[in-house]
């Protein structure tokens, strides 16, 4: 910006010696590279105080990351001021083999999920592949408008095959010997009401409606902790119009 300053200035003595240039312009850009010349000083300064050595066009400055990883983001262009106050990081430096995974979890969940519980999850990148989780984290507060809690997970990438921003469908794993949960596929599910409820049989070809409680619900399977019984055999299939057909024939 000086050297471009500097070739201004010296047109505008040109043509004032002409008499072509007015003197208040000739004047205004010796303003303009006097500023830019005060700039470069400043920029020596500050470049002297680092230890560096600024007299080269060819001066290349090390930056060591704290951390191992690879560069996700890089906000430095050509020309920009290196600033501590700068409002954006130069660049992000991320560990791609060890990700987190943030699941906003329903309320009615939150008391089945705590930390060190293991998670299944999988993407629409690949499809039947499930990737390991652990669950680090379950958030303090409830988000007001959505009625979920945030839930932080770590998950090993080690192939680098999850990236980051994709969508996951999870589930948490229970403890099922001693909660004595039951785990049903969730078309064995329909709401009653406001409950949750399932048809069981009570003898050969015959059902009787019951509720349930749900302990956790994950993409394809619930695991029921009250109503049912280790071992009872429930409709799996079709229960939803099951249960409008019963509804139709008591009317």
């Amino acid at each position: 910006d000086e050297q471009r300053k500097r070739l201004a200035l010296e047109r505008a003595r040109d043509l004032l010696q002409a008499g072509v240039l007015p003197r208040k312009d000739e004047e205004a850009a010796d303003a303009d590279f006097q500023q830019a010349r005060a700039e470069t000083l400043r920029a020596a300064a500050r470049l002297r105080n680092l230890h560096a050595d600024g007299g080269g066009a060819e001066g290349s400055f090390s930056l060591r990351s704290p951390v191992a990883g690879v560069i996700a983001e890089r906000q430095i262009t050509p020309g920009l001021e290196v600033r501590p106050d700068l409002a954006a990081p130069l660049f992000v430096v991320t560990d791609l083999h060890r990700l987190w995974l943030l699941v906003d979890l329903p309320e009615r969940n939150a008391a089945a999920v705590h930390a060190g519980q293991a998670v299944d999850l999988e993407t629409d990148a690949y499809p039947g592949r499930r990737f390991a989780a652990v669950v680090q984290r379950v958030g303090l507060t409830l988000d007001p408008a959505t009625r979920r809690i945030q839930v932080r997970c770590a998950v090993d990438n080690a192939d680098l095959a999850l990236k980051p921003e994709m969508f996951a469908r999870v589930s948490f794993e229970t403890e099922r010997a001693g909660a004595g949960a039951v785990p049903l596929p969730n078309t064995s599910l329909f709401m009653e009401g406001m409950y949750e409820s399932v048809f069981v049989e009570t003898s050969a070809n015959t059902f009787a409606k019951r509720r349930v409680h749900v302990a956790l619900r994950g993409h394809q399977d619930s695991y029921i902790d009250s109503g049912l019984r280790a071992g009872e055999r429930v409709v799996t299939e079709g229960a939803f119009l099951l249960n409008a057909e019963a509804g139709d024939h008591a009317r």
